[in-house]
């Protein structure tokens, strides 16, 4: 029996790598680049259930036998089963997109709110904003022609706007850094959320975390919406111990695990025991730089070539590693002030800022710091950077002990 995902092109998409955690069945993905192509696949093929994605959702609720409740209102269909020779077509994107909602605690009762884009994926965030009590909903679209339609540049809904949602794709596997709009004018904004997943941060999360607004990527709504897709068909209820299980394992195959935090934190010793205990590999940039250096120490590498060689060599190594997933990456204390690699580290990563008591950091650590030789200098540092550590970080982590720090961070994710 066949199981997939519908869709123009979606080779890179996760939806494989979620399904086949929830059962044996093969789960594959069909790219088909015409309307009846999908129709004539829907009709003429045996199939369990497929998921469908950009742009046939319109076109498949239009082509279902049946229709749950949600697609009715919504006049969306994400999810198909057959049965018995009839298509069967529900909107799993809704309960996967309330469990984002939920996820992170973002409470939508009484608030404004702003969705981008007008097409198929903007009914089912309306449609949820709605079940949870917003205040209001408006829309920028570029070619605004109904009621509630704003252009991209109307400044007055933007400014109000207490909720933003991208439901657009731009951003999407990096095909564009366009910023939909200017979050120095988003005067009243609380949250951005972009149902975008891949990558993990859009340019636009990115940008709103910038100016400190919670901001979250779309995998929770992915992962979500495809164990409910497995739930309807077999009938299977996942616990919530399940559904975030299967989410961390996703998680960890789009991202790197990223360490800031000052000199002296421990970021080091815990990457190595998370690589260890985990199984992940480690990218220490420090040891990365000493490596490239022939041997030569950080402090060395400082009296010898200078601060800005050592700034330099350290941010072409980052920017490389910006581009792939599946490490952890310590970084030197001092990578945060480079705001290009950190906004490029951002995307693909999970980044933690691991914090420790200064009061437990002895003379020896400091022996070797070119830039907090005592811990007066690392004061003084660690106040000057604590707003840029905790401008990029997605979780803060105490760091009392190690054990208890590497057993915190692998629950945070």
């Amino acid at each position: 029996m066949k199981f997939g995902l519908i869709g123009k092109d979606v080779k890179s998409s996760l939806s494989k790598k979620i399904h086949e955690q929830l059962s044996d069945n093969s789960y594959e993905l069909f790219s088909f680049s015409d309307e009846q192509k999908v129709l004539d696949f829907l009709k003429q093929e045996e199939f369990g259930f497929v998921n469908i994605t950009i742009p046939y959702k319109t076109l498949v609720f239009k082509t279902c036998d049946e229709l749950s409740e949600v697609a009715k209102a919504t006049q969306v269909v994400n999810f198909v089963m057959k049965k018995n020779g009839k298509l069967i077509g529900d909107n799993t994107d809704a309960f996967g997109f309330e469990y984002l909602i939920q996820k992170y605690d973002i409470d939508v009762k009484d608030k404004d709110c702003l969705i981008l884009g007008t097409g198929a994926t903007s009914r089912t965030v309306k449609f949820v904003l709605n079940k949870l009590g917003a205040k209001s909903i408006s829309f920028l679209s570029r070619n605004p022609n109904e009621e509630g339609q704003y252009s991209y540049d109307d400044f007055i809904v933007i400014e109000k706007a207490q909720i933003i949602i991208n439901t657009t794709p731009v951003g999407m596997n990096n095909n564009s850094n366009q910023l939909l709009v200017d979050f120095d004018k988003c005067k009243s904004l609380q949250y951005f959320l972009d149902v975008v997943y891949k990558p993990f941060k859009t340019n636009m999360v990115v940008s709103a975390k910038e100016n400190h607004v919670k901001a979250y990527g779309g995998l929770p709504m992915l992962v979500a919406q495809a164990i409910r897709s497995n739930e309807l068909f077999f009938g299977k209820a996942y616990s919530k111990d399940e559904y975030e299980n299967i989410y961390r394992n996703t998680l960890i195959s789009l991202v790197n695990l990223v360490l800031i935090g000052h000199p002296c934190a421990g970021k080091s010793t815990i990457s190595k025991l998370l690589s260890k205990k985990y199984n992940l590999p480690l990218i220490d940039i420090d040891d990365e730089i000493q490596l490239r250096e022939g041997g030569m120490s950080i402090p060395d590498i400082f009296l010898l070539k200078g601060e800005n060689y050592f700034r330099e060599l350290e941010s072409a190594i980052i920017e490389d590693y910006s581009k792939k997933v599946g490490y952890i990456i310590s970084l030197g204390g001092g990578s945060v002030l480079n705001k290009e690699n950190m906004n490029l580290l951002a995307k693909n990563s999970l980044i933690f800022n691991i914090k420790r008591n200064l009061e437990l950091i002895e003379k020896e650590d400091l022996a070797n710091r070119p830039l907090s030789r005592n811990i007066n200098e690392l004061r003084v540092l660690v106040e000057n950077r604590k707003l840029i550590y905790e401008k990029y970080a997605d979780i803060e982590v105490n760091n009392v002990n190690f054990d208890d720090t590497i057993e915190t961070i692998w629950r945070s994710i």
